[in-house]
């Protein structure tokens, strides 16, 4: 799937989530199947924020104290009228009932007259009205005080309070009516007359009024209460107590009173927000906190249904918006704060604006987006992993760094030709798989898993493969090594952990399954990764890795040596600068005196980045010589090529060339021109042109003797550069300078010089005899040669630090100061000593300094002109 896919399919998925969260977000609102959730959010709200009780509202309650006082209710009529007549002296503000006058009273008829009389008196009384089915056959009516006490009112209202699918009283509507709604609420008739500036909005009914039957309630303008605490809030008084005079005048004085029954069994109690099941609320206070929150301007209204949808809609979409840019561990977090932040919304609303918002079906929505969109990536993630395993799979794996996935045998087989055993065994559950000489392995008592058990001579090791054990022994009768051996056994991991973690895992549910597969693959590629930065990072040559651009992106530690540049620097650079910049400073730092030609850097990365041509370049930096080899790399994807540098270090190769040429001009000269002299004194002999004397023949011996000589010290040093500590043994150093000064005596003795030894002590050593021999000869040969007559050449053999420090020292000629750096070199004549003495080929103190060398040991020259020469040898004692 390509990325253009991924990005198109992510797309549909956030559509397809969007529509599911409308959808099921507009499905609760219609059903309003969350209502409960939002009603306790509204509940907790009210309780948390209680109106203000109205200074001017009193209730006069028809309580159990009245009953006992007044009789059995219902009371008589005149009784209400004696009541009004206190009212109406005590000036309230308005009276109204919460009790149904539905029916005239047949036994005593004047006192409907008289209540009549008194309500007309107040001129405030307030009477309600009641909707209710007369009997169950017939239809709605509107049940209204008689016409008496209708004609003395000053308004009827409604005292209707709708219960919420809880059965908890939370509002009601300001008007009602049969075919249409023009009966307003009792707190709304009262409000309307004691404050005639409350201006109330109210829910618009539908335009076909007259497709609405008569027997139809209509009502309008659903209001919630928002109440001001539990039952008992407002000022109560006891009916008994105002008729009787016992509450003052000056406690009702223009006052708002609701008269309603509250004993209990009488009154018609409900539950709400503030008082629940427990203690409910009689009407009678709900009325009172109608008609407080109406006059304050408090009460809360549903908002329109249209905002709702646009609201809650709003809400859902907002985690299809911002989910995909999280991770998944800041999704759940992000949710719940969304989910408080909408809570947070309504509850604000309802305070500021006094709107009621129910946010259920926001937060069911909210909810539901955490989980689906946790699925849909969850379903991406499964599929991705899918792809790469199959993916994976078919790359190359790394199998030869895993020794568990081996053939045992192949194990056996490596592990013997290495370690070359005198006996082995393998075994599989006690059954002989293979084995040599198995009679000198005795099988230990108790072996750990995958830990190797050793004994004298022998190394035994149980692992698994499956469900199989395997046992495996290594013997040697010779034990010398056996310790190196047994450190490379430690080594080796021959345990099959990948399968064994791989079937621990299909124990479990299928995403750890999947858990397990890509973690198998990602250790497979970090092996791989480890392989081959570990094989650029050792390999010998020094490694460049470029970008199409040719900015460096990968350098191995030869690079920072070679070119003498720090990694961080490095890396990130154009290479064209990096070259530039390598060679201007090892031109800096070089002191060899010759002129180092840069190569033209820029046509070459050029062609090998645009042309896609290999190219080969050297250059000497410092006192290296590098080959550049430039190769373009070609990635599978477009875009992705770059440029691989390798360098070489040639500089050992660079020398044998030189050495070679050196060789080839030697050749052509010092070993030619004795062979031509005699070949000019032969045919001088033949054509008569010289004539046979007695030193005709010593001289062409000399040119012969010579041309021995040369071929002599080119076979020593051959052999020296061949020898290897394989070939050292203990040797005396002392018998090696005895046999050295004996092979010399006669050449001192010519020249009238004396050889002494110091400190005639035996010194061991491990070394090669002849080749130290004939370095001491060397040495010796060129003090006799190089020396005045009847002077001394002193030998001297001390050990200090363990070193053998061999001196020889002499009261030669000399050599140069400027001269004595160079004495070493091969084919290098000192221009002093050879104008002093016989010439030579160059070749002693070379083969010294190597034979030397090959001893890991030291040699050091002092002299003065006129003085002599002093060569001190180093000798490490007892060298491995």
């Amino acid at each position: 799937m390509t990325r253009d896919n991924t990005l198109n399919f992510r797309s549909f998925e956030q559509y397809v989530l969007a529509l599911t969260l409308v959808a099921l977000s507009g499905v609760l609102i219609y059903t309003q199947l969350p209502e409960r959730l939002n009603l306790i959010v509204y509940d907790f709200a009210i309780r948390l924020s209680p109106q203000t009780v109205g200074e001017n509202t009193a209730i006069i309650a028809v309580d159990e104290k009245s009953l006992d006082a007044l009789g059995q209710w219902p009371w008589r009529r005149s009784t209400h009228a004696k009541l009004i007549d206190r009212l109406s002296d005590a000036e309230t503000k308005a009276v109204a009932f919460d009790i149904i006058f539905a029916e005239p009273d047949l036994n005593h008829p004047e006192d409907d007259a008289a209540f009549a009389e008194a309500i007309a008196r107040n001129r405030n009384v307030f009477l309600p009205l009641h909707i209710h089915p007369r009997s169950y056959e017939t239809t709605l009516s509107e049940v209204i005080p008689i016409p008496e006490l209708t004609a003395a009112a000053k308004n009827l209202g409604h005292i209707h309070v709708e219960l919420d699918i809880d059965g908890i009283a939370r509002g009601f509507y300001l008007k009602e009516g049969l075919g249409e709604a023009y009966w307003p609420s009792m707190s709304l008739a009262l409000a309307q007359s004691t404050h005639p500036a409350i201006a109330l909005q109210l829910d618009p009914v539908e335009d076909n009024m007259e497709d609405i039957a008569a027997f139809v309630n209509v009502r309008e303008g659903y209001t919630m209460i928002p109440f001001a605490g539990v039952a008992g809030t407002f000022p109560t008084f006891s009916y008994i107590d105002v008729l009787n005079g016992d509450v003052s005048e000056a406690q009702l004085k223009n006052k708002v009173v609701l008269i309603g029954a509250t004993a209990a069994g009488l009154s018609d109690v409900l539950p709400t927000p503030v008082s629940g099941l427990a203690s409910p609320m009689p009407g009678v206070e709900i009325h009172a906190n109608a008609y407080s929150a109406l006059i304050q301007q408090a009460t809360i209204q549903p908002l329109q249904q249209l905002w709702v949808y646009l609201l809650t809609f709003a809400f859902v979409l907002i985690p299809v918006l911002v989910l995909p840019r999280l991770s998944p561990e800041q999704a759940l977090p992000a949710t719940l704060l969304l989910i408080t932040g909408v809570i947070l919304f309504s509850l604000a609303v309802l305070f500021v604006d006094r709107h009621w918002y129910p946010p259920a079906a926001a937060v069911i929505g909210l909810i539901t987006a955490y989980p689906l969109w946790s699925w849909q990536r969850l379903s991406q993630l499964n599929k991705f992993l899918n792809n790469e395993l199959e993916r994976l799979h078919q790359e190359p794996a790394l199998t030869v760094r895993n020794l568990a996935e081996r053939p045992v045998k192949q194990l056996l087989s490596a592990l013997t030709t290495m370690l070359k055993p005198d006996a082995y065994l393998l075994s599989a559950d006690d059954t002989v798989i293979q084995s040599h000489n198995q009679s000198q392995l005795v099988h230990p008592k108790k072996l750990t898993p995958n830990h190797w058990f050793h004994t004298a001579s022998s190394s035994w090791i149980k692992f698994y493969r499956g469900r199989d054990i395997y046992e495996m022994a290594l013997y040697w009768d010779d034990t010398r090594d056996i310790d190196k051996k047994r450190a490379f056994l430690h080594r080796l991991k021959m345990n099959d952990i990948a399968r064994k973690h791989a079937s621990a895992f299909k124990r479990y549910e299928k995403i750890a399954s999947r858990i397990a597969q890509v973690r198998l693959a990602i250790d497979s590629m970090g092996d791989m990764r480890r392989f081959i930065s570990d094989g650029f990072e050792n390999m010998p040559d020094g490694v460049i890795v470029t970008d199409p651009l040719g900015i460096v992106l990968f350098i191995n530690s030869h690079i920072e040596q070679w070119l003498k540049l720090p990694k961080q620097s490095v890396e990130g650079q154009p290479i064209l600068n990096v070259l530039k910049l390598s060679h201007a400073n090892t031109m800096t730092e070089s002191h060899s005196g010759h002129n180092q030609r840069e190569p033209d850097w820029e046509a070459i990365i050029q062609k090998v980045l645009i042309n896609g041509d290999p190219s080969i370049a050297e250059s000497t930096l410092g006192d290296r010589d590098l080959m550049f080899h430039f190769v373009p790399s070609f990635a599978s994807t477009p875009g992705g090529a770059g440029m691989i540098i390798n360098l070489s270090d040639v500089t050992s190769i660079k020398q044998q060339q030189r050495e070679r040429n050196e060789l080839v001009s030697f050749l052509s000269h010092d070993v030619r021109s004795p062979l031509v002299s005699q070949l000019a004194m032969i045919d001088g002999l033949k054509s008569g042109r010289i004539t046979l004397e007695s030193d005709t023949f010593d001289k062409i011996a000399h040119h012969a003797h010579r041309s021995l000589h040369l071929a002599e010290q080119f076979l020593q040093l051959n052999r020296a550069e061949q020898v290897n500590d394989t070939q050292f043994y203990e040797c005396d150093l002392l018998t090696i300078i005895e046999n050295s000064v004996d092979s010399i005596a006669h050449q001192a003795n010519d020249k009238g010089i004396k050889l002494s030894i110091e400190d005639e002590d035996e010194l061991w050593i491990n070394g090669n005899a002849e080749l130290l021999e004939r370095v001491l000869i060397n040495l010796l040969s060129n003090s006799v040669k190089y020396s005045y007559s009847e002077t001394e050449v002193n030998i001297a053999l001390t050990e200090t630090d363990n070193q053998a420090v061999l001196s020889i020292q002499d009261q030669g000629f000399g050599i140069d100061e400027e001269e004595l750096p160079y004495i070493f070199d091969r084919f290098r004549r000192q221009k002093t000593s050879e104008n002093s003495g016989p010439k030579g080929a160059g070749l002693g103190l070379n083969f010294v300094s190597i034979v030397i060398e090959k001893h890991h040991g030291t040699i050091d020259v002092q002299s003065k002109l006129g003085e002599g020469t002093t060569f001190i040898i180093k000798l490490p004692i007892n060298q491995g």
